[in-house]
Parts: structure tokens; sequence; C-alpha cells
């Protein structure tokens, strides 16, 4: 069997989270092939590729798809795996595994832009019907494929990833002082890693650090960590009404060192979004120790188990206090670091990887 990794996320210049994950996922594909063919195709070049892998580069744009879909067409044995992409599952039947990363798009049309929109109201409904099998991070996720489209859940797996390096060390980075300082941040902070997107719900955070600021009477200031996205104006708005606009800083996207450098400085992580079909920053936060404070929706309760501490992300004020409880309470941020981390090593890149392999095996039989 050979397996085509769609490895353009891990080429992209801001990999954010699909990105780290399609990077670990290669990682372990290839080093564990057993007589598989592992091809990672890609449309730019691939930064540290693993060790003998096959990197098969195709063209910028639209001909991608098309270039991947012949890619696979050539070999019977092949099958084609994405981890979001959208456009070749929904090419041609059969030979296809399909990650279902969330539904988010569908679920908050408002919150996503045109084009994400579109090509999920176009192309998620027949890529669902049409990928020989499914995979999904979370239940979560599992549970809305089923219901919004009947699916025999027989036919979906939930295979969540893992953390990857150096997100799976809780040893800081000796020079993570100087790290942060490039950034021209400085402690304390809660750190927020989010694109710059209104699903992320980063206004409401604004709010409630304000809210840890004033009423609480934290000294804490706020980090966003993350490309800016296609906007969201929420967010200036809210630092307008605040006031907090002196306490914040968005690093914009950071690369994974750095990132590491920041989750390790951070007193707490604060992840507020209405939906995630994963939530890696909440698996990262807990690998390397930081305690994280939620929202209490989507797939985030999966993932952290009860070693996070959760709020509702529409209330500010609950968010200010969850918030306010973990930076003052150090008993509670202690338990929360051990049972983080605890936490954090159930999640397998090995069981990750299996879980793929076993889908592409029925898509290929």
């Amino acid at each position: 069997m050979t397996l085509l990794v769609d490895a353009r996320p891990a080429a992209h210049p801001e990999p954010a989270g699909i990105g780290r994950t399609v990077r670990g996922l290669a990682d372990v594909l290839v080093a564990r092939a057993r007589g598989r063919r592992v091809r990672l195709l890609t449309d730019r070049p691939l930064p540290s590729p693993p060790p003998g892998a096959e990197v098969l580069r195709g063209p910028r744009g639209p001909a991608w798809h098309a270039w991947a879909l012949s890619q696979r067409l050539r070999r019977r044995d092949a099958v084609h795996v994405s981890l979001g992409s959208l456009i070749v599952p929904a090419m041609r039947p059969g030979g296809s595994v399909l990650l279902v990363p969330d539904l988010a798009p569908l679920r908050t049309p408002r919150a996503h832009d045109f084009r994400t929109r579109t090509i999920h109201r176009l192309a998620l409904s027949r890529c669902v019907r049409r990928a020989s099998a499914l995979l999904v991070y979370s239940d979560h996720v599992r549970e809305e494929v089923t219901r919004l489209w009947d699916v025999d859940p027989a036919r979906i797996a939930t295979a969540p990833p893992a953390a990857a390096a150096p997100f799976d060390r809780a040893d800081p980075p000796g020079d993570g002082d100087a790290r942060r300082a490039r950034l021209g941040v400085a402690a304390p902070y809660v750190l927020a890693v989010a694109t710059r997107v209104p699903r992320k719900n980063l206004a409401t955070l604004v709010r409630a650090v304000a809210l840890l600021r004033s009423v609480h009477g934290s000294a804490h200031g706020l980090v966003v960590a993350g490309g800016a996205g296609w906007g969201d104006p929420s967010i200036d708005a809210a630092l307008s009404e605040t006031g907090l606009g002196a306490h914040v800083r968005f690093p914009g996207f950071v690369a994974d060192a750095d990132l590491h450098a920041l989750y390790c400085g951070a007193d707490a992580l604060a992840c507020v979004s209405l939906d995630e079909g994963f939530g890696l920053p909440v698996l990262e936060a807990m690998s390397v120790g930081t305690p994280v404070v939620a929202a209490r929706a989507g797939a985030l309760p999966e993932v952290g188990g009860s070693a996070v501490v959760y709020a509702d992300p529409r209330d500010p004020a609950e968010i200010a206090l969850r918030l306010a409880e973990v930076l003052s309470d150090a008993c509670l941020a202690a338990r929360l670091r051990s049972e983080g981390r605890a936490r954090a090593r159930t999640f397998s890149w090995d069981r990750f990887a299996d879980a793929v392999v076993a889908a592409a095996e029925r898509a290929s039989s």
C-alpha cells in the first residue's frame, strides 16, 4: 500500500496546529512504514521532512488538486490521506481517507470567511459520502457528522493526535527569557494561542482579562500568539472598550521554539473558542505543564478532562473568575500542572498513526 499524505499544511509558512499535526503524523508514518510506501505531497518546500521520506512537489494553486489525484490514480494500491482539505476526496469516490477536523464553518458560518464557508457547504457533504474512510479528532465531531449526514458510525474512527516536539517536553528552554524578550513579552501574562478569527472568541477573552485586572486585582497581561487570519474587528472594539491595549501583546505567528517559550513562561493558557473539533493548544499547554482555563464547548472537555478548569465562553465574568482562581491558588495551579502532564501523556502519535493506517487499509480493500 502507498500512502499519499497531503503534507501542504506542514509546508505552509505559518503552519499552525494543523501543520504541526501533519508533521507529527508524517514523522511516525515514515518511521514505522513496515513495508508501506509513504509519499508526502506538497506544493512548496517541506521544512525538515522525516529522514527517508519521499516528498513529491506539485504545482501551486488549484492545479495541485488535479495533480494529487493523478498521483493516486497512477497506483492501484494508493490511498490519499487528507487532514482537512476537501477537494481531492470530493473529486473521485474511493481510495481516500478524510480527516474531518471540525464542522465549525457549518455550525457558525458568520465566524468564517466566504471562501471557507463556500468550500465546506459545497464539498464537505460530498466528501463525507465519497471518502472510503473517515477520521475525526474527537467524539464531539463524530457525533456531529453522524447526526448531520446520517452516516453509519462504523465508518468513522476517532483518532486524536498528540503534542509534537518541542511541546512534548515540560522542561523550559534555556533561552526562554531571551526568546520572550525578543517577542516583546514580559511576565506575568495569560497566553492564548489562536488565529484572529471570530470563532476563537478573542474579544470575549480581552474583556475577561480586563475584568481579571479591574475586579480581581491581577497584574497579568494577555499574549495572543497566532496568525492574523482574515481578521476579527470585534477584537479592536473590545480593546477600545476596555482600554486594555497597553496590556495585550500580539506577536503574531511564532516559530515552534518561540511558542514553546511562551507556553513555559505563561501562568495560564486561556482557550475560550466557541467551538473546537479538538483543541491542540490545550494539549500542548498541559504537556509543558501550563495550567489551562478552557471553554466548556466543543471537544475541549474531551481533551482536557478533569485536568482543566472550564468556563462559559460567552461569559467574560466567569472566564475572569476561573483565571483568577488558577492564578491566585498555588495548590490548584500545582494540581493542574501535574494532572495536565499526566493527561497529555495519554495521547499517542503511534495510536494516531495506527488509526490512519487502519483507515487506509479499509479504503484500499
